[in-house]
């Protein structure tokens, strides 16, 4: 960076927003701001200084090394009650944007007011259902299907259903070949017949 630290000896940051990159996670700014605080707390002991003078002095200086490290401190501005939109959230609190000049709701809420107003007394919240995509029921008429499982009988797979009817492995049109004995060997259809 262009300028970065050349008025550092005058205590000036050359620093701008638009520059700053997330370079390391805001827990280790976290840490490296307590263990100078902690730093402190032993120079203010060792040397018979007032510890609060001494952060208070310094505090800006720690400040400046969350900037130089790339971690934003997000300042998130709380609205008076008299200044916050009416309209009510998913979750049934009220929404926290401002409201539009001369209006009661913020530009969203003017447009939608999908979940009411929060002067609304009987609301009803609904609890949050499982996202995504909602499977699909296949409704089989059981006339047109037989419920099969695919099976193997000498080395050759088919189609058998509960009551040990077999049929050719074609899913599309199976063919009834015969019936699986109560040994589990394939008696065809000609020899059923025939008993």
């Amino acid at each position: 960076m262009e300028g970065y630290g050349d008025n550092e000896e005058l205590g000036e940051s050359n620093v701008e927003i638009k520059d700053i990159k997330p370079i390391v996670p805001s827990e280790v700014y976290k840490i490296i701001k307590d263990e100078t605080n902690d730093l402190l707390a032993k120079i203010a002991e060792e040397y018979n200084l007032n510890l609060s003078e001494l952060t208070s002095k310094y505090q800006d200086d720690i400040s400046k090394i969350s900037v130089k490290l790339g971690i934003k401190k997000r300042n998130r501005r709380v609205l008076p009650p008299e200044l916050q939109c009416l309209g009510r959230k998913s979750g049934g609190g009220q929404c926290t944007r401002s409201r539009k000049p001369g209006k009661d709701y913020c530009l969203s809420h003017l447009k939608n007011l999908k979940y009411g107003s929060i002067l609304d007394e009987n609301v009803e919240i609904k609890s949050k259902g499982k996202r995504g995509r909602k499977p699909m029921k296949q409704n089989y008429p059981p006339e047109d299907y037989i419920a099969v499982s695919l099976e193997v009988i000498d080395d050759k797979q088919y189609l058998v259903d509960y009551n040990s009817n077999v049929y050719s492995y074609c899913k599309e049109a199976p063919v009834f070949i015969g019936r699986k004995n109560c040994e589990g060997d394939l008696v065809l259809a000609k020899d059923l017949e025939s008993h």
